[in-house]
């Protein structure tokens, strides 16, 4: 699970971000728009697991 409420107003792709919030956002996240950066920024965002 991330949280990335801190980063929504810097998001390059402005609310597109918001696009699946609360939901499974993979297919967005490894999306063609990400440059490889983002793989370097997303641990700063992370905040646990999901309890299966």
């Amino acid at each position: 699970v991330y949280d990335v409420t801190s980063y929504v107003e810097e998001h390059p792709g402005g609310d597109a971000i918001l696009a699946h919030a609360g939901d499974d956002s993979t297919e967005g996240f490894f999306g063609p728009q990400h440059a490889t950066r983002v793989f370097d920024m997303i641990e700063d965002f992370y905040i646990g697991d999901l309890e299966q």
